[in-house]
């Protein structure tokens, strides 16, 4: 039988037939492996033809791939628009990039300072612990409790509140939050790669943001 292609040409189509299925184009897709549904499933597109001209979606990994029922929406998980999950992606994340979400964001997840006092807080509260113990159990009387009690109280409020976290400043992200309004798909795609985002769909069909890594450097 003749050859009509060779190997090289052969694998080269099939490669490209891989990188531009609908459900693999990020340019087509970006919220893809960032999108989950409320169910917590991811959330991937897919295309769905009408006369005349083609609608993008992203659905339920558990309807769209595993025919089964979503876990939150049922039998009749929806199949959400793209472009207007993407918008909405959009919005979620702009608003994380104004400097009191920000501040808010970083400081909640910021580390203690060392306490210096540790260790002598944690004897008090055992020493504390046992008079309760003693008392309880009958082995010394209440005015002997209430001095020995009180004496404790007093010598942990004269120890040095524990420190609170540093708290931590925001980045400057005005650059980001400026080329998300413009970005394109592609971009959008590059620009949730590097921030490690994470969306939701909540069942009133809004979305959220539920992770990120912020750049401090």
């Amino acid at each position: 039988m003749p050859v009509i292609v060779d190997e090289a040409t052969w694998v080269s189509a099939q490669r490209t037939n891989v990188q531009t299925h609908a459900r693999r184009d990020a340019s087509r897709y970006p919220l893809k492996g960032h999108f989950l549904c409320a169910c917590g499933a991811p959330m991937n597109g897919y295309q769905k033809p009408k006369p005349g001209r083609n609608f993008l979606y992203y659905r339920c990994t558990f309807g769209l791939h595993l025919r089964l029922p979503c876990p939150a929406f049922g039998r009749r998980a929806p199949a959400v628009r793209a472009d207007l999950m993407e918008q909405r992606a959009r919005e979620a994340l702009s608003s994380w990039f104004d400097a009191p979400n920000l501040a808010q964001l970083l400081n909640a997840h910021s580390s203690a300072q060392p306490d210096p006092y540790a260790e002598q807080r944690e004897d008090l509260d055992a020493k504390m612990a046992k008079l309760v113990d003693l008392h309880l159990d009958s082995l010394i009387d209440r005015p002997t409790f209430e001095r020995r009690r009180n004496a404790l109280l007093i010598e942990r409020a004269n120890l040095e509140p524990a420190p609170l976290p540093a708290p931590v400043l925001p980045p400057d992200l005005s650059g980001l939050q400026a080329q998300l309004a413009g970005a394109s798909a592609a971009e959008l795609t590059e620009l949730l790669e590097l921030l490690q985002v994470r969306f939701q769909l909540n069942e009133d069909l809004s979305v959220n943001l539920v992770s990120l890594a912020i750049p401090l450097s």
